[in-house]
């Protein structure tokens, strides 16, 4: 029998929605994991979308190291996986309590990590805007929130959204993988 996790939503005003439960791919459970393995449409090595901390926790068998606490009453915050230089989690939590009920929201990957994962087609942290629009011609471009720079979302077939940040309007300093809300959020958990 293969495990279960919950479908997680997130409403405009930050709250969690979970909804109906859907099947671990099977290939996430038997790649070997490292700070530069690939990012798929449902996450990141042990770190699925919508799936518990605990469950990635486990899954993992190594410790993550809490990087971010935001300040929303202990409902959200980021953990790496392999220190400093690698792809970071956000967790949401639907209430206070155990961080290990937390869910995992988004993954994110910037153009300082020195393990930057592929995201999707090729493409890193560091792709051109020729690169991803090629990749992604469907891309929906949107202005950057505090700079000349643009974001490209693309919204995958598992309704997950990839989120390409320009800051320069060049070159994507970040990629973010979540679930759709939850990948487009611009000051971290806000």
């Amino acid at each position: 029998m293969r495990p279960i996790r919950a479908c997680v939503g997130v409403l405009s005003a930050g709250l969690l929605v979970i909804g109906s439960a859907t099947p671990v791919p099977a290939s996430a459970k038997a790649t070997p994991f490292g700070a530069a393995t690939p990012f798929d449409s449902s996450g990141w090595g042990p770190f699925r979308l919508g799936e518990s901390l605990r469950s990635a926790k486990s899954a993992f068998g190594g410790k993550l190291e809490q990087v971010a606490y935001d300040d929303f009453d202990g409902q959200c915050w980021y953990v790496k996986p392999f220190g400093d230089d690698s792809p970071t989690v956000m967790i949401q939590s639907p209430k206070k309590g155990n961080p290990d009920d937390g869910i995992v929201m988004r993954i994110e990957s910037d153009s300082d990590d020195t393990n930057r994962p592929v995201a999707a087609k090729g493409l890193r942290a560091g792709a051109t805007k020729a690169a991803i629009k090629k990749a992604f011609p469907k891309a929906k471009q949107s202005p950057h929130e505090y700079t000349d720079g643009i974001y490209l979302d693309v919204t995958l077939k598992s309704k997950r959204v990839i989120r390409f940040e320009l800051g320069d309007a060049k070159v994507a300093n970040q990629i973010f993988l979540g679930v759709n809300g939850a990948a487009q959020l611009v000051e971290g958990c806000a």
